[in-house]
C-alpha cells in the first residue's frame, strides 16, 4: 500500500501555476477608460438632479420663512408648508438612495462585459500554456510569486492592449 502511494507521487506531474495583475490589465484597457467616463457622466447627471431638488427645497423654505416673518402666513398655512417641506426632504433622501442603486447598477452594466473579456483572456492563456492555476496579484491574494510565473503579458496579448 505504501509503495503504491509512493509510486503515484513519482508519476504525478507538476502543475503549472502562474499569476497576473488584473488591476494593471484593467488600467491599460481603453474600454475601462470609456466605461469610467460614461459612469462619471452618469454620476454628474444624478448629482445635478439631486442638487436641483435640494435648491428647490431651500428656496421654498426661505420663501416660507420670509412670508412667516412678514406675517403673511397663518398657523395652518405654516403647518401645511412644514408638512410639504418634510415630504420633499423625504423624497430627496429616497432619490439619493435610488441614485446610489442606479449608479451601482450602471457600474455593473458597464464593467461586466469588460471583466468577462479579461476572464476569457486569462482562461485562454491558461489553456494554451497548460497552467493549472492562475492567481490574481492585483487583489493582494499572492504574498510571493516568481516573476517567471507572471502571465500578465500573455493576457495583454490576448486582449490586444
Amino acid at each position: 500500500m505504501v509503495l503504491a502511494v509512493v509510486l503515484s507521487f513519482g508519476t504525478a506531474t507538476a502543475q503549472k501555476i502562474g499569476y497576473t495583475n488584473s488591476l494593471a490589465l484593467l488600467s491599460e484597457m481603453s474600454a475601462v477608460k470609456q466605461a469610467n467616463a460614461r459612469l462619471e457622466a452618469f454620476e454628474k447627471q444624478l448629482s445635478k438632479q439631486g442638487e436641483a431638488m435640494v435648491t428647490k427645497l431651500q428656496n421654498k423654505f426661505q420663501d416660507a420663512q420670509d412670508k412667516q416673518r412678514k406675517g403673511e402666513l397663518t398657523a395652518t398655512q405654516v403647518a401645511a408648508i412644514e408638512t410639504e417641506l418634510k415630504q420633499e426632504q423625504i423624497e430627496i433622501q429616497k432619490f439619493g438612495v435610488k441614485a446610489e442603486e442606479d449608479l451601482a447598477k450602471k457600474r455593473s452594466e458597464l464593467f461586466a462585459p469588460i471583466l468577462d473579456k479579461v476572464t476569457e483572456a486569462i482562461k485562454a492563456v491558461a489553456e494554451e500554456n497548460d497552467y493549472a492555476y492562475i492567481f490574481d496579484a492585483g487583489t493582494n491574494g499572492i504574498l510571493y510569486a516568481e516573476e517567471t510565473t507572471d502571465v500578465t503579458e500573455l493576457v495583454k496579448a490576448k486582449l490586444t492592449l
